[in-house]
């Protein structure tokens, strides 16, 4: 009944709410997975860029550690110290 449209197949093609569970499990999972991925890239490619003042670019910083701590990744700081530092120009 909370199911949506989109996903509606999954839940139908199977016999057992279990089955119907892991399958959504398994798309949900999957998307968390790129999701991780792509933030981490983020993190890992942050920059400095034009006039952005130092505060305004640890700012940016802390978005990507903030989302990762919400997907049960903690990044310490001195990780982000160091990419901070290492997206800052020459």
């Amino acid at each position: 009944m909370s199911v949506k449209p989109v996903h509606l197949h999954l839940v139908t093609a199977v016999s057992t709410t279990k089955d119907a569970w892991d399958a959504l499990k398994d798309i949900f999972e999957s998307r968390h997975n790129a999701r991780l991925l792509q933030i981490m890239h983020e993190l890992s490619n942050l920059k400095k860029v034009g006039d952005e003042n130092i505060i305004q670019y640890t700012s940016r910083a802390k978005g990507p550690r903030q989302e990762l701590a919400m997907l049960g990744n903690q990044v310490d700081e001195n990780t982000l110290v160091l990419q901070i530092l290492s997206g800052l120009p020459a």
